[in-house]
C-alpha cells in the first residue's frame, strides 16, 4: 500500500475523505463525479421487475446522487445533481436490498459540502485544477446535454480531475 503525504502551510488546499478545505471549510471534490457517475451492475437488477433499461438507469442515477448534498450551482457536481434529478420521475422503483445512496435516511451517510457561492466554487475549481471558467462551463453543458443512459462524457477537463485527484 502506498501512502501520499503532503505538508501544507495552512488548511486551504488540504484534502481529506475526497474533499478539500477551501476558505477553512470542507467541500466535496468535483472529481467525485468520476466515481459517482458509474454503476458496475445492470440497473435492471436493482429495480423491481417491469422497468425498462432507461427507467432503471435513471432511477439508479437519481438514487446515487441524492446522497450528495451540493447546491445546484456547485461547479461540475451541481450539474450532475441536476442531471440525476431527472430520474426522480422514473416509474422504476428500487428494490429494498439495492441500498443505493438515496435510501440512507440518516444524514450521517450523506456527503455535504459547505455553502459556497458560484463564484467561490469556480475560483476553487479553477485554482485546484488549472481549468478556466469556460472549461468548467463546457463540462457542465456536456453533463446537462445527456438524454440517454449509459453515456460517455468526453472533455479534457475530466482527465484533469482524474490526474489531480487520483494519480
Amino acid at each position: 500500500m502506498k501512502t501520499k503525504t503532503k505538508f501544507h502551510s495552512d488548511v486551504n488546499g488540504m484534502t481529506f475523505l475526497k474533499g478539500v478545505y477551501w476558505d477553512g471549510t470542507w467541500n466535496v471534490l468535483p472529481s467525485a463525479c468520476l466515481k459517482l457517475g458509474k454503476l458496475m451492475r445492470d440497473p435492471c437488477s436493482l429495480v423491481e421487475k417491469g422497468a425498462t433499461y432507461q427507467e432503471a438507469a435513471w432511477t439508479c442515477l437519481f438514487a446515487i446522487w441524492a446522497s450528495v448534498q451540493v447546491p445546484d450551482h456547485y461547479p461540475i457536481l451541481g450539474a450532475f445533481k441536476r442531471l440525476a434529478r431527472r430520474g426522480k420521475h422514473s416509474k422504476a422503483k428500487l428494490r429494498p436490498e439495492a441500498k443505493l445512496g438515496a435510501w440512507f435516511e440518516d444524514s450521517i451517510y450523506k456527503v455535504r459540502a459547505a455553502e459556497l457561492s458560484r463564484e467561490q466554487g469556480l475560483a476553487m475549481v479553477a485554482d485546484r485544477y488549472d481549468l478556466s471558467e469556460q472549461d468548467i462551463e463546457a463540462m457542465e453543458e456536456q453533463i446537462l446535454s445527456v438524454k440517454v443512459l449509459p453515456c460517455v462524457l468526453c472533455h479534457p477537463g475530466f482527465c484533469t480531475l482524474r490526474d489531480v485527484d487520483y494519480s
